[in-house]
């Protein structure tokens, strides 16, 4: 169950599949979802909530889901066709 479709209208999306824990996921993957939920807690109004240790976007607004985009510490999501905008760490 790692291939799935997305609709060409969804501009951004969770490049990770597993469900496994974090300490798991990291263990064989350097860039997978860990489910710290920091990226639920940053969307607005509930655009996006986790699915056991994987977020699941509910809506494709990004002025509800930018801010989750850009806290989540894995940089998981990706936007289709455009860069997302990160602070550079010295900032």
């Amino acid at each position: 169950d790692i291939i799935r479709l997305i609709p060409r209208s969804q501009e951004v999306y969770v490049g990770c599949v597993s469900k496994d824990k974090g300490k798991d996921v990291r263990s064989i993957c350097s860039v997978g979802c860990f489910g710290c939920g920091l990226c639920a807690k940053a969307a607005v109004d509930g655009a996006i909530i986790m699915d056991g240790n994987l977020p699941e976007i509910q809506s494709g607004d990004m002025e509800k889901i930018a801010n989750a985009v850009e806290k989540c510490p894995a940089k998981v999501f990706v936007m289709r066709g455009k860069e997302i905008l990160r602070a550079s760490p010295s900032e």
